[in-house]
């Protein structure tokens, strides 16, 4: 037996999770501090397959990167490389977005009663790529978009469509339909999906905003919730806005269904308070 077909016939023991039974003395076997190396590396690379995280793909190689790195290191305990794998964990964990574009535009009705608002054209491109493609760009790759269950099949369409522009990096787009119309009971409805922190964004957010000094603010302070909030601009006492488009003569696409209304009890926050950011420039209220 070669020293190849040796140490391979140990890795094949630990994958196992058994001992290597015969004697680490000669030249064909691993010594105790690479075999101890190699149960490590096992050790972590099955508690990262137990996680949320992706399977494959960049993150997949990353950890296994890391679990290869960790387990090479004679001087670090089992219980500190398992912390390192957890922040790590966490730390992808928390790169996970829902975008919420199931709206009906209630103050665009001449516009919307046609056309779902998500799929409302800003600068010839539905508007609900755009805080997808912002999210794209943080490297936020797993992705939930919630929408109209009567729109997820346009929806599913146009994000395979060839003349949609390509995403700054390759997004995982869960799309699920709903007819609830409250966030508080859309974001419920989707707690299996969701097992660690999370990103909620709008699907009709379209700005040049960094997310980088929010995440940062988030992980800092240890709140419950980070966002930020900009002041409105003045609305007409009409509170609606006029057509800018055609509406087409296709028949009207929108939710349906509302959810029951909250009876209005409210929890208090207890431990941690929320934190809400303003941008630059905008006047906070005392």
């Amino acid at each position: 037996m070669g020293l190849k077909n040796g140490i391979e016939e140990q890795i094949e023991w630990t994958k196992k999770g058994k001992l290597w039974p015969y004697p680490i003395n000669n030249e064909y076997m691993l010594g105790e501090e690479e075999r101890i190396g190699f149960q490590d590396h096992i050790f972590l690379e099955r508690f990262v397959a137990q996680s949320n995280l992706p399977k494959s793909g960049p993150i997949a190689h990353f950890m296994e990167l890391v679990c290869v790195g960790l387990s090479k290191s004679p001087h670090m305990t089992a219980k500190k490389k398992l912390e390192h794998i957890r922040w790590f964990i966490n730390y992808f964990n928390e790169q996970k977005a829902i975008v919420l574009a199931g709206g009906i535009g209630n103050r665009m009705r001449e516009i919307t009663d046609a056309i779902p608002k998500c799929l409302l054209p800003v600068a010839g491109v539905p508007v609900f790529w755009y805080p997808l493609n912002l999210l794209s760009r943080h490297h936020i790759t797993d992705v939930i978009l919630v929408t109209s269950t009567k729109t997820v099949a346009e929806v599913k369409s146009l994000l395979h469509h060839d003349k949609l522009p390509k995403f700054a990096n390759s997004l995982n787009i869960d799309i699920v339909g709903t007819d609830l119309d409250d966030t508080g009971h859309v974001l419920l409805s989707l707690k299996d999906k969701i097992k660690n922190d999370f990103i909620v964004i709008s699907g009709d957010f379209v700005a040049d905003l960094s997310l980088q000094p929010l995440l940062n603010v988030y992980r800092a302070s240890d709140a419950w919730f980070t966002c930020v909030a900009v002041v409105p601009s003045v609305r007409p006492k009409r509170n609606k806005v006029s057509p800018v488009l055609s509406p087409p003569s296709s028949p009207p696409l929108d939710g349906s269904g509302r959810s029951s209304s909250s009876d209005g009890r409210r929890k208090k926050l207890s431990g941690r308070e929320g934190i809400v950011l303003r941008l630059p420039g905008e006047k906070q209220n005392s």
